[in-house]
């Protein structure tokens, strides 16, 4: 059986363990974010990392690119007094939209009868049509789908001081999962990790168009106990864990077949991003100069750049990968 290939590039610009990846548009940029709070910035075409800060005193949970043509967006992330409630935030302007939208939820009962006890731990925020989708992740592994009408955002609303009051968001779904929960970029699937040995998915389409009763949480044994990360690619096929033993092992998102494994890290691999669809060809003009490259091997072996998967582990490197169609 042939090894499993190698990363044709290393990142070393970190001196803490990395916590999350994120390609830009085009893939012109690799972004990335560490346990002490610094971000760096990497220019994929001459491949050197171009940018590198403290932007926070605490670990860097994630970190995207804002297209320089959208003018507000929309964020999701734990309250700020209470991690275990949702807030709701207006960006560039940081006002908070919607506070405490799950506070229902998190202060009664859940389905077994036991009091909810779990930090925030994911989230995922999706327009969908004329509705606000929101997928959440908890410590405890329960994982939640909510939905509100774009229109409620128009209203400042508290779910703890309105709870007796009518309530834009609706829980539409809830079941044992994991606390990791990515979605597929077409926002129809949630794939969960955790400490266990288990690779579960969660059918998004099928809650949000009404019918929630009929979903049940899907489980797949992956042999590893232990996984960190995951990640799904942008045609949605193709389903990346990264595991606490270094290692990075490939399902299809539609039936858990295991397609391959890569082996980099020495340690656990901590964030994943496969690369994005609206890859183009760079010409040196796009690219930065700077510093000279660490890299031992900068063979990419003519994988388009939508093909490339990025790795960042516990051991403070970041492995590019190019992989096969599949």
């Amino acid at each position: 059986m042939a090894p499993p290939p190698a990363p044709f590039h290393i990142l070393r610009a970190h001196q803490a363990p990395v916590s999350c990846v994120s390609f830009t548009r085009g893939n012109a940029l690799l972004l990335a974010g560490d346990q002490e709070g610094y971000v760096s910035v990497s220019d994929l075409g001459t491949r050197r990392v171009v940018a590198y800060w403290k932007a926070h005193e605490g670990g860097v949970l994630n970190v995207e690119e804002l297209d320089g043509q959208i003018l507000s967006a929309l964020m999701a992330l734990p309250n700020l007094v209470d991690s275990e409630l949702i807030d709701i935030y207006a960006m560039p302007s940081g006002k908070r939209l919607h506070s405490k939208i799950n506070y229902e939820a998190a202060a009664g009962k859940t389905e077994t009868g036991n009091t909810r006890s779990g930090l925030v731990m994911a989230v995922a925020l999706r327009v969908i049509g004329d509705r606000l989708a929101l997928v959440s992740g908890y410590e405890d592994g329960r994982l939640e789908v909510w939905a509100c009408d774009v229109t409620s955002l128009d209203k400042l609303w508290d779910g703890k001081a309105s709870a007796d009051s009518a309530r834009p968001w609706q829980r539409l779904w809830t079941g044992k999962a994991h606390n990791e929960a990515p979605v597929d970029p077409a926002f129809t699937r949630a794939f969960t990790v955790s400490a266990d040995h288990l690779l579960c998915r969660v059918d998004l389409g099928t809650i949000l168009s009404g019918e929630p009763a009929t979903v049940k949480v899907e489980s797949y044994s992956t042999k590893q106990i232990g996984n960190s990360s995951v990640a799904v690619s942008h045609d949605g096929k193709v389903v990346a864990v990264g595991g606490w033993d270094g290692r990075i092992r490939l399902f299809s998102a539609a039936t858990f077949k295991p397609l391959g494994s890569l082996s980099f890290h020495r340690e656990s691999v901590q964030a994943l991003a496969f690369a994005r669809a609206d890859a183009k060809l760079l010409t040196q003009d796009d690219t930065i100069e700077l510093g000279e490259s660490d890299s031992d091997d900068d063979d990419d072996d003519g994988v388009p750049r939508d093909q490339w998967l990025a790795s960042g582990g516990k051991d403070r490197r970041i492995a590019l990968w190019g992989l096969k169609k599949f």
